[in-house]
């Protein structure tokens, strides 16, 4: 019995060695189909190359995609903390700025005493 790869390798020489023993051989069929197997061999790794890759991009989609969502959630809680800062500060600008109008009324009233105190003491000297 002849091994398949030793046959595959030397087809031509084993067509010729079969029909010096005396019969009319024709490896034909055998060449076209082994042609077929081999066509069918890198098609079938093509295709398993094609999936590997797509299979490799989708893994990296998915971490990219991962990555995003956690960009996302980053920034999402960022915008929350500046909001709440921000009526934070809003309060305190309020606050500040009842706390100067007070002090603007306060000073108001003292500066009004003092020119009416002023005023007497003047009015109290001319007389």
């Amino acid at each position: 019995m002849l091994d398949l790869k030793y046959l595959r390798e030397n087809l031509d020489e084993v067509e010729r060695r079969l029909n010096t023993r005396g019969g009319a051989v024709d490896l034909g069929d055998f060449r076209n189909l082994d042609d077929k197997r081999r066509a069918l061999l890198s098609e079938a790794e093509t295709l398993k190359a094609e999936a590997e890759e797509k299979e490799r991009l989708e893994k990296q989609h998915r971490q990219q995609t991962q990555e995003l969502e956690q960009n996302f959630k980053s920034l999402k809680s960022q915008h929350e903390q500046s909001l709440s800062n921000l009526a934070s500060l809003e309060g305190q600008i309020e606050t500040e700025a009842e706390q100067q109008a007070a002090l603007e009324a306060e000073y108001e009233q003292q500066s009004q005493g003092m020119q009416e105190q002023i005023c007497w003491r003047t009015y109290s000297r001319l007389r």
